[in-house]
């Protein structure tokens, strides 16, 4: 299994899985007929209204920019 920084896929798994409002988001988005990066972008723009998460980037030494 792929492990990055500790989280493991069954990880992520859990947590989507005990997360039933992000569990039904990420399963309205795949049932959609677009590619994985419009999915992609879709679900970061949803979760990000949903959870409340900046859009931006916070370092002041990095560009600004909004996706």
């Amino acid at each position: 299994m792929e492990k990055h920084n500790d989280l493991t896929n069954n990880t992520i798994q859990d947590w989507i899985n005990s997360d039933k409002k992000l569990s039904r988001i990420l399963t309205e988005i795949e049932t959609l007929a677009k590619s994985e990066e419009e999915q992609a972008l879709m679900a970061f723009h949803r979760l990000s209204d949903e959870y409340n998460l900046p859009r931006y980037r916070t370092n002041p030494f990095v560009w600004w920019f909004k996706i």
